[in-house]
């Protein structure tokens, strides 16, 4: 814990778009924010020159969330995981992620069936349940994992329409161990991305099999590990060595 808790610090004074450390000038400037494009005044900035002002931080991450979601069209879970985790504000490890992972698949399941005529308000429904009830934090060991925990969510709550109350509880099981046991054999550091790619991999295929739908399923490429001072690297079965090409 103390080892996480370091690392924690460590992220807090890096820049949360590369992942290079932060240095203070030696008198504050003005400079553009690389996410929204007004203009503010800095007095850190990292060796790339990024910056990201306090507005777009301050946005509520969970909101964030549920708005893409609401804007997304399409039926690919990765598409729409790596837009919303490219946002500055979704931190490379952080309980956001627990609402993330079902949030995607439920949009992607609603976008596919039309089963949610309102699907603002079944997200926001969603959010209200992760916010009470799922944990705030996972542990070093990946039994906790809230990605994992958060593919179980969506069964039990918008697939009892297809499944029996026993099919739920099996099959919401069925994902949730299946997406730890592979992130178990990874012995890798935990890496919140990596097991969101994992979780929504599991469960559409897990889907596509069962209900027979047609989710669209890319190649996770990760674009994170520059940002993560625990990357697996080579490692891990999502490293895109493009990050780090030129």
């Amino acid at each position: 814990m103390t080892e996480i808790k370091f690392l924690d610090e460590l992220e807090k004074s890096t820049c949360i778009l590369c992942g290079s450390d932060l240095s203070e000038m030696e008198q504050p400037q003005n400079t553009v924010c690389d996410y929204c494009g007004k203009v503010g005044t800095v007095s850190h900035i990292c060796e790339n020159g990024h910056y990201i002002c306090d507005t777009c931080l301050k946005v509520p991450v969970m909101d964030f969330i549920q708005r893409v979601c609401t804007e997304y069209s399409s039926n690919n879970p990765i598409e729409l995981a790596i837009k919303i985790m490219n946002s500055p504000i979704v931190r490379m490890h952080g309980a956001e992620h627990h609402y993330l992972t079902p949030a995607v698949l439920l949009t992607v399941y609603s976008n596919l069936t039309n089963k949610f005529s309102n699907l603002e308000q079944t997200l926001q429904d969603l959010k209200v349940f992760i916010q009470n009830e799922a944990p705030q934090k996972c542990s070093f060991q990946a039994g906790t994992c809230g990605a994992a925990i958060g593919s179980k969510v969506f069964f039990m709550h918008y697939l009892n329409d297809v499944f029996s109350s026993e099919e739920l509880e099996e099959y919401g099981e069925y994902v949730k161990n299946e997406t730890i046991r592979q992130i178990d054999e990874y012995h890798l550091p935990r890496c919140c991305k990596r097991d969101t790619y994992t979780s929504l991999l599991v469960t559409a295929n897990f889907l596509n099999e069962k209900l027979d739908l047609n989710i669209e399923l890319s190649e996770p490429k990760c674009i994170f590990s520059l940002r993560n001072k625990t990357c697996g690297l080579s490692d891990c079965p999502y490293f895109n060595v493009g990050n780090f090409v030129g």
